[in-house]
């Protein structure tokens, strides 16, 4: 729980935990593995996939606070400027330039 609070690499969790960077990596890996196991046993892990949206709506009906993960992750783009556009967020606008949001 620690590794996941603190984002830390795994070089700086071995570190922090007096380990090698890969022995960090299992060793998360193992953690996780059985908290979800644990959290399944118990029946506390909430569904991954619904059928439709409906079920989903169904399923968040009684909450009154919903919080999003927002979080980016980098992707390796290709060179070839053709393809690169296909990748291309569109958040960065080129100085001098403004977005068209026609």
């Amino acid at each position: 729980m620690f590794s996941l609070k603190a984002g830390l690499t795994y070089n700086l969790l071995g570190f922090v935990r007096g380990m090698d960077a890969a022995n960090a990596k299992r060793n998360q890996e193992l953690g996780l593995r059985v908290l979800q196991q644990s959290l399944a046993t118990a029946d506390c892990l909430p569904p991954r996939a619904f059928k439709d949206a409906a079920t989903f709506a169904e399923y968040l009906k009684n909450e009154e606070t919903l919080i999003f993960d927002g979080t980016e992750h980098r992707t390796q783009r290709p060179s070839n400027d053709a393809a690169q556009k296909e990748h291309y967020s569109g958040k960065k606008v080129p100085h001098g330039q403004s977005r068209d949001f026609g």
